[in-house]
């Protein structure tokens, strides 16, 4: 198509990687979706202007992280998937205890890097996967600590070509929520921390870990949490109340070990995990009254359910 041929020759101008009908299933922690019509892969100082292009040619574009809780459809994604492996790098200013990081960067490097410092914060997020923006734009939170506890400062680039910090007060951070402006892209973020013992830290990280590897289906195929706790309550308890542990749904099984993780038993789509998350939510508004509302993210093209 002619917008496409239009921009791809601007990546090309300006040296920016791309594959075309790239599949994204290896992209994605449960290894399940379809290709993408572009998967670009920009350094920041390109992605401005970049956003600009894809707005003025009308392209859609979606942002793919380390994919940790990112349902992608089996039809694909449509337009172009900007991937964030480009946007990393990890800087620690001692002194005013603070760490700014890339979009791309990995959430965990953050947590082990914050502790190793001495910087509290960030140790109840042990253990989560994903990147920091990922994190940021999902609120990503556990044991009592959420990632707007600490946030400073977002940077994020705007579909009119521009850069643009905002403070966490402008994202109205919610429980698994901020107010990240449509189609824009996070680009760095700014924490800020406290003083404490660094050994402490450690060992609270170490310990938090370990708690998720005993509690939670860690070495599956997943993408983490399919539903959000309702207020007072948790969603793995309720589903295991509703019986559907263990529920199966052609490749796709709610993990016997946390009931709200589905894992992919090797030959799960889309669509089985979809119409799993149907098939769970009914059961437990059935049983309880209470409706789940999903956590994880979906892209991509979806046929009605």
């Amino acid at each position: 198509m002619t917008r496409y041929k239009a921009f791809l020759a601007w990546c090309r101008e300006h040296g920016i990687h791309y594959e075309l009908n790239r599949p994204l299933a290896g992209l994605s922690w449960i290894g399940i979706g379809g290709t993408a019509d572009i998967l670009v892969s920009p350094h920041v100082a390109h992605l401005p202007e970049m956003l600009a292009r894809l707005h003025a040619c009308g392209i859609p574009h979606c942002i793919l992280g380390k994919g940790s809780n990112v349902l992608i459809s089996d039809a694909g994604v449509r337009g172009a998937v900007i991937c964030t492996d480009q946007l990393t790098g990890l800087g620690v200013d001692s002194e005013r205890f603070v760490i700014e990081a890339g979009a791309g960067t990995a959430l965990q490097q953050i947590v082990q890097r914050a502790a190793e410092n001495g910087f509290a914060g960030s140790e109840g997020l042990a253990g989560i996967p994903g990147t920091i923006a990922g994190a940021v734009a999902g609120n990503a939170g556990s044991f009592g600590a959420e990632i707007a506890d600490i946030v400073q400062t977002v940077e994020m680039a705007l579909p009119d070509g521009t850069l643009r910090s905002f403070p966490p007060v402008e994202l109205h951070f919610g429980y698994r929520y901020a107010d990240i402006p449509s189609g824009a892209v996070i680009t760095s973020v700014r924490l800020q921390f406290r003083q404490s013992d660094a050994a402490g830290l450690l060992r609270r990280v170490r310990r938090f870990r370990a708690e998720k590897w005993t509690h939670q289906p860690v070495t599956d195929r997943s993408l983490g949490c399919v539903f959000k706790n309702p207020p007072g309550n948790a969603a793995g308890r309720l589903i295991e109340e509703a019986g559907c542990k263990g529920l199966r749904q052609g490749g796709i099984e709610v993990s016997p070990v946390h009931a709200n993780f589905f894992v992919n038993r090797g030959d799960g789509s889309a669509r089985d995990y979809l119409t799993l998350m149907h098939q769970v939510r009914d059961r437990v508004f059935a049983v309880s009254g209470i409706a789940l509302e999903p956590e994880i993210r979906m892209v991509g093209e979806w046929r009605p359910h």
